[in-house]
């Protein structure tokens, strides 16, 4: 079973928070009062719930703001990698850049993905490699197989299909 919530009054926090001005220190006004130091530490600074109430200094408050303003500037770098979700290899990223172009502004997607608009329509402009050729030849191939057997071959049925029609890839295992 969990922990029971204390509920404290107002006069109580408010007191609680003048203690910890007196003393300079919120962890030995919270351990006078029997208090989990993380509560005093929100009541004496609400708006941020996780400062102390104790002013601190000029420089510190400076270091702190920098610090903030360059975890900002990390996150929203173009420089920066395409969170796990979105990453991977280049193609499918541009594929997707592909797909949502009709809708998202393509510097949008480029800069969420972590790719350069250059790169992206120079890949537009690059012709279908062999490669990339033979694979649609042969997915064309496996779908034709599959209609044929109405829709009832998996796997390994297209794949003797397809060694039974000669298809090099297929029956020796490499490509030409």
């Amino acid at each position: 079973m969990g922990r029971k919530q204390r509920k404290y009054s107002l006069e109580f926090k408010q007191r609680a928070v003048a203690l910890a001005k007196e003393l300079g220190n919120i962890a030995e006004a919270a351990k006078k009062l029997g208090l989990p130091k993380h509560s005093l530490y929100n009541w004496a600074n609400p708006e941020e719930g996780t400062k102390p109430m104790l002013e601190i200094s000029a420089e510190e408050k400076i270091r702190q703001l920098e610090q903030k303003m360059n975890r900002s500037r990390r996150l929203t770098s173009s420089s920066s990698r395409p969170p796990l979700f979105l990453s991977g290899p280049s193609q499918i990223r541009f594929e997707m850049v592909v797909k949502y172009r009709e809708k998202i502004d393509v510097k949008a997607l480029c800069l969420i993905l972590g790719l350069s608009r250059s790169g992206f329509y120079a890949w537009l402009k690059r012709p279908k490699s062999k490669r990339d050729s033979e694979n649609a030849s042969l997915v064309e191939k496996m779908r034709k197989i599959h209609a044929e057997s109405r829709e009832t071959y998996g796997a390994p049925r297209i794949t003797e299909a397809l060694k039974k029609r000669a298809i090099p890839s297929v029956t020796t295992g490499w490509r030409s």
